[in-house]
């Protein structure tokens, strides 16, 4: 069986990743690389866009799948996150840094041949196309994590939801949520530092 790499924010995890990754476990053996961002002492930085830390988003998937796929802390953006950025035009990228060949390198080295990714991000898509990483794009699923944040945001902020987020994500995983409560209420007021680029988001803190 091929090997099914996606390289992910699942932040939070919502019901269109399990869907997604319950029709890639048809296809092959599923890596997920939940993305992660860390200063220079090894802290993990998050957002009002990235809130849960990577040991979080972990126990969500696993909550859900087990054992049954591979969960790795390997797709990891150490600071300062633009060097890893190479030369783009008109947005398409034609040229990688070292460090983001050193990176591809170290996720490859964890995953066996036959591969391919996953994605449903054009950008991205374009992205892991030049990275070599051979991609397969998807459709965009209804529920995205940016929704579900808002919900959980608006929730934290006494605001009148026009949704229950609860309903958007699997159960064990709006166990999880609940009990990291503390971080929903915490980026809930604060202003979201973070860029896109090349359809990933990425935490100002750091990016010099």
């Amino acid at each position: 069986m091929p090997s099914i790499m996606w390289l992910v924010h699942v932040n939070p995890v919502t019901k269109a990743h399990e869907e997604i990754i319950r029709e890639k476990m048809q296809e092959g053996d599923v890596y997920v690389f939940p993305v992660i961002f860390r200063k220079k002492d090894g802290a993990e930085v998050n957002t009002r866009s990235l809130p849960f830390s990577f040991e979080v988003r972990k126990e969500m998937l696993r909550s859900i799948f087990q054992d049954q796929i591979h969960i790795l802390d390997t797709y990891t953006f150490h600071e300062p996150y633009k060097a890893f950025l190479g030369k783009t035009i008109a947005g398409v990228p034609v040229r990688f840094s070292t460090r983001a060949y050193e990176l591809r390198d170290n996720i490859l080295s964890h995953v066996p041949e036959p591969r391919k990714s996953y994605t449903g991000n054009y950008s991205e898509y374009l992205l892991l196309k030049k990275f070599g990483l051979r991609p397969e794009r998807g459709q965009r699923k209804n529920i995205a994590g940016t929704n579900v944040r808002e919900l959980m945001y608006n929730e934290a902020l006494k605001q009148e939801p026009t949704k229950d987020w609860r309903t958007l994500v699997p159960p064990s995983v709006v166990e999880i949520i609940e009990r990291n409560w503390n971080v929903v209420r915490y980026f809930a007021d604060k202003e979201d530092m973070t860029i896109k680029r090349l359809g990933l988001k990425i935490p100002l803190d750091g990016y010099e």
